[in-house]
């Protein structure tokens, strides 16, 4: 409850006064209803399903119930900082046609103690479609703002993915425009110490739908379509299915020899789980 305070008073706390609020109440058990309620301004619109549908199904009714020509998502854990809605507005006005979405920069902030993780600091801007199947540029959905033309044209988010709905939407608004970006970290990113390793199933079954969704373009690029089915390999080992991700990693290996991660997270896949967490971990601190 109380994230969900801060994210609403960060929203009407932005310099930019020409906006309208729309929380979605994805069958809470909590006091959410109440605590919108308490705000009492004109400006917010809180709308509750019956049933739980989850998050992409959330979004996409905000985006239904929205009236403005820009979109913008927040997640309840993050903050917006106050320019963040003015400053993407001016760029959009100031851009040609063809820019249909604008993300910024990012402080990454531990829930647990308030401390700074770090800055994200985008550097990639324009058509980012064929980059986009490799990896997710654009990051955490509450830094960007849309043009809602374009999800008209890209389509809303794809509910039946139980992970990775961000960044299936982002590959298809790359399909239909060109994005920029503000340098400016305009958004506090909370992340829970557990968020990194929760549901480590559901993140495998989410880029394993990625994969499939476009298979045609990533495996078009044999290091592309390496790096997605380690990471693929890389979740379902993390959540006990030692067999997929043996499996996975083989066809990452078959598909580009030369990419070196490949093979420590196979050795460590065929050792005990201590291991290859320590290993990953290595390998990561490595980056190679």
């Amino acid at each position: 409850m109380k994230t969900i305070k801060r994210a609403i008073h960060s929203v009407l706390n932005q310099t930019y006064s020409n906006f309208e609020v729309i929380v979605i109440d994805d069958a809470s058990q909590d006091e959410t209803g109440n605590l919108v309620a308490s705000f009492d301004d004109d400006k917010i619109k809180y709308i509750r399903h019956e049933t739980n549908k989850g998050g992409a199904a959330a979004r996409n009714t905000g985006i239904r119930e929205s009236q403005g020509q820009y979109i913008a998502f927040l997640d309840s854990d993050d903050e917006w900082l106050p320019n963040k809605l003015k400053l993407q507005v001016e760029l959009f006005k100031r851009s040609s046609a063809d820019v249909g979405a604008i993300y910024t920069g990012l402080t990454v902030i531990s829930q647990d103690n308030n401390e700074i993780i770090n800055h994200r600091i985008p550097s990639v801007s324009g058509d980012l479609e064929p980059a986009l199947y490799a990896e997710n540029l654009i990051g955490p959905l509450s830094s960007l703002m849309v043009r809602r033309s374009c999800l008209g044209n890209s389509g809303f988010f794809d509910e039946r993915l139980p992970s990775c709905q961000d960044w299936d939407l982002c590959i298809r608004l790359a399909s239909v425009t060109h994005f920029l970006f503000i340098e400016d970290p305009l958004v506090n990113y909370y992340l829970n110490k557990d968020s990194i390793t929760a549901n480590p199933r559901a993140k495998a079954i989410g880029h394993e739908f990625i994969l499939n969704k476009y298979i045609g373009q990533i495996k078009s690029d044999r290091f592309v379509y390496a790096k997605q089915t380690l990471t693929i390999g890389h979740y379902f080992n993390l959540s006990g299915d030692r067999k997929t991700a043996v499996f996975y990693f083989l066809k990452a290996l078959f598909s580009y020899p030369l990419y070196l991660r490949i093979y420590p997270y196979l050795l460590g896949a065929l050792l005990t789980g201590p291991f290859y967490s320590r290993l990953t971990a290595f390998i990561r601190a490595l980056r190679f």
